[in-house]
Parts: C-alpha cells; sequence; structure tokens
C-alpha cells in the first residue's frame, strides 16, 4: 500500500533546524516500517486490525499537549514543484476504498444468535461476529454466514488467526455415473507473526 495525497494523514515538512553534524553517520540503523490497511493487516494475520488507544483525553490524562499536528508553531516548506502537482487518490479516481467497521479485538462482540456467547470471529464480507459453534456450523453449511446467509470470503480471528476453510478441497470420490466429485473441504492454518 503506498500513501497518497488526500487520505486521513496531515502532513507538514519542516527545514531540519539543527546541524546535520550532530548526526552520528558512523552508526547508521535502519527500520522497516509497514503501513498497512486493515483489510490488508487482517490478510497478512489472519486477525482484526487493532483498534488506536491514542486519543486527546489519553494525552490530557498523563499532562502531555495534545496539538491537530505536532509542532504546528513552525513555518513548513512551501509546495513548490512536484509538490504543487500532487493530486489526491480520491480526485484520480473518484473512487472511495471500501471499510470495515471498526470492532475492538480486545472486546469482542456477542454472537448474533448465541448471545451468551462472545465471538471468536468475523465473517468477511458482511461483517458479522461468530462464535465457535457458529463457525462451527457455518463451515458445515459451506461457508454461508449464520445470520444473513450470504456466502462468507473468509473468517478473520479476533485474538488469534482462524484457519482459512475452501469448499471442495477434500477427498474425490466417484458420484453417479461415473464422474469424479469433491467432498469435505480444505484447510489452511495461518502462520502466527511474531
Amino acid at each position: 500500500m503506498g500513501i497518497a495525497a488526500g487520505g486521513k494523514i496531515t502532513q507538514k515538512i519542516y527545514e531540519d533546524a539543527v546541524s546535520p553534524v550532530v548526526y552520528d553517520e558512523d552508526n547508521p540503523h535502519r527500520v522497516f516500517i509497514h503501513t498497512v490497511s486493515p483489510a490488508a493487516w487482517e490478510m497478512i494475520t489472519g486477525v482484526v486490525c487493532p483498534v488506536t488507544l491514542i486519543t486527546p483525553e489519553l494525552y490530557k490524562a498523563h499532562d502531555y499537549p495534545w496539538f491537530a499536528l505536532y509542532k504546528e508553531h513552525l513555518p513548513t516548506v512551501h509546495h513548490r514543484g512536484a509538490f504543487s502537482r500532487v493530486r489526491s487518490v480520491f480526485k484520480q479516481n473518484n473512487v472511495s476504498p471500501p471499510s470495515y467497521d471498526l470492532i475492538d479485538s480486545r472486546s469482542p462482540p456477542d454472537c448474533p444468535r448465541q448471545s451468551e456467547r462472545k465471538g471468536t470471529c468475523v465473517a468477511r464480507s458482511c461483517g458479522h461476529p461468530a462464535c465457535a459453534e457458529c463457525f462451527g456450523e457455518s463451515i458445515m453449511n459451506g461457508l454461508k454466514c449464520m445470520v444473513c446467509a450470504r456466502a462468507v470470503q473468509k473468517y478473520v480471528g479476533f485474538d488469534k488467526p482462524v484457519p482459512t476453510v475452501k469448499p471442495g478441497g477434500g477427498a474425490m470420490e466417484l458420484g453417479g455415473r461415473g464422474r469424479r466429485k469433491s467432498t469435505g473441504c480444505s484447510v489452511e492454518v495461518p502462520m502466527r507473526l511474531r
């Protein structure tokens, strides 16, 4: 995923007020930062994307100042040259990206069908949570959501990855008139990231 103009990230570029001699060029370190969308996070990790805990109230509770932008009193570099021609992705495509409802994985919602049970995963693309029993029932019913009966593309876990289930990947057997048919399903167990 790339970061483009027009998103929810606000950025200002400041001139460096510190001399370059203060930087330790003899001992450099690399830092790898991967910025992904919530949908990509789910695909990579197999779990629901965590909800951020950073709020203005959290800052105030610890007596930190809250600014719309940090160091907003500093002059910014003016948009000249290539910067002045940057157009947002929305303006280029006039399309907004799909979004999922935010679910706090630390406090999963109740299963809509069995309210005494907490959801262990969420169905994509409909977004309905499912307890372990409803998840199993969904698999037995050909990956249909047990709430809305829509086809489920995948299930995403709240605190740990859920195996990816694909119908029709089981054993092959002879059906009527000698045709081969697939029975069961295949299961891919996601690797846990460290």
